[in-house]
């Protein structure tokens, strides 16, 4: 018989403590699973097809075999999420070990922000090997970027620090200004995925979205505001007839957790410019993706495929940490516009701590066919960390 979550808040603050203990053990250092070449190894792997294929037959290896030619080492991405974790744990606990370590993970994101952007920006902190395109460590991700625009909107909310607040608006900036923006037509646009990729990938722009659609509630901008309409209705022009997405325009596959980014930005532009001209494509999506990634027992799936495999990832991947870490941001962020959704995420803890989770404290990577990868890469770690996070804090707030 499961014990509601409500009645059960420390069982899944000592997770969460358990988690962020083994990641500080190493002092938030480890390795990351798309961080795999040497610079010698991109030397020696021409075309750059050959170092993108590398990079996924290494990243999909039963261990991570960069442990045995690579140092570990602290990244964006992951500083990002451990901070904003901290920074929500403080305001929940009001434990100043826990502001403590967002207070180190934010000074380091600061002086580490990338030199290619006049606005502040974060690059991947490793160069990147994909089949499309590639970067430099320094490159602006906006990804990351608005990880850490979030991250210092929620230090300015609960530090009241004017200084988050600028960096918050720098970043805001970046978006704006210097990441490129495809314009459709009058009422249609999109962001572009990567400053070196011009596809439009839906899960990016709503994203997005929903980062500035969180800045706008402390600064009110209508320029905002026509940003935002116009990506969200061409990332709403792609949702399919059942209420999905796919990945992007004429993908094999529709995944769980990039559905679960584009949902996020939709109720985050929902809730904050109190605009609902998204809410029936906003509850088409959502009804698609519960009744679609989870099974009876709360475990989450990965995929559903729509067509052929194209690459590696959408033939083996059955299950990905993210799945999990979003599913719980996601639930959590809806007790905003509706009731919390506790039944599904009670099921989806439990499966997790059963089944997903080391006896270490960390959780594993990814669920192939064949094998699990059990390697605990750091941003995986970060990801999870955050999700339990925000399920305790939706569990803090909605006692009944």
């Amino acid at each position: 018989m499961r014990i509601p979550l409500n009645q059960n808040q420390n069982i899944i603050q000592d997770k969460i403590d358990s988690l962020l203990t083994y990641l500080e053990t190493f002092e938030y250092k480890g390795f990351e699973a798309y961080d795999v070449l040497t610079e010698p190894m991109r030397k020696r792997l021409h075309p750059a097809i050959l170092g993108a294929v590398a990079t996924q037959i290494i990243r999909l290896f039963p261990f991570p075999l960069q442990t045995f030619y690579k140092q570990p080492k602290l990244y964006t991405k992951s500083m990002c999420l451990i901070a904003h974790s901290c920074l929500k744990l403080y305001k929940l606990t009001n434990r100043s070990e826990y502001l403590d370590s967002a207070i180190h993970c934010l000074k380091w994101l600061i002086e580490h922000e990338s030199s290619h952007s006049t606005y502040f920006s974060l690059g991947s902190n490793y160069n990147l090997s994909m089949k499309s395109y590639g970067s430099t460590s320094d490159t602006p991700s906006p990804l990351i970027t608005a990880l850490a625009v979030e991250t210092f909107l929620s230090a300015y909310e609960i530090l009241n620090e004017n200084k988050y607040l600028k960096l918050a608006k720098s970043g805001k900036d970046y978006f704006v200004h210097e990441l490129p923006i495809i314009k459709v037509d009058d009422r249609h646009s999109y962001f572009t995925y990567h400053p070196n990729n011009p596809h439009f990938i839906p899960n990016l722009p709503a994203l997005l979205c929903g980062t500035l659609a969180r800045y706008y509630s402390f600064d009110p901008d209508e320029q905002l505001v026509n940003i935002m309409s116009t990506n969200l209705r061409y990332v709403a022009s792609h949702q399919s007839p059942d209420g999905s997405w796919a990945y992007e325009p004429g993908a094999s596959y529709i995944d769980s957790f990039h559905t679960g980014f584009v949902l996020e930005g939709f109720t985050k532009y929902q809730f904050y410019v109190k605009d609902y001209e998204f809410r029936a494509t906003m509850e088409k999506g959502l009804a698609f993706y519960l009744k679609t990634f989870f099974k009876s027992n709360g475990k989450p799936l990965h995929k559903i495929r729509v067509g052929k495999p194209t690459n590696i990832d959408s033939l083996l991947t059955k299950l990905d940490l993210r799945d999990c870490a979003q599913a719980f941001v996601l639930l959590s962020l809806l007790t905003k516009t509706q009731k919390f959704p506790a039944t599904l995420s009670q099921k989806l803890f439990d499966w997790c701590i059963r089944n997903f989770r080391s006896k270490k404290g960390y959780f594993y990577y990814q669920k192939t066919p064949f094998y699990t990868i059990r390697g605990p890469f750091i941003a995986m770690q970060a990801w999870m960390l955050f999700g339990l996070v925000n399920l305790y804090e939706a569990v803090s707030n909605n006692p009944e």
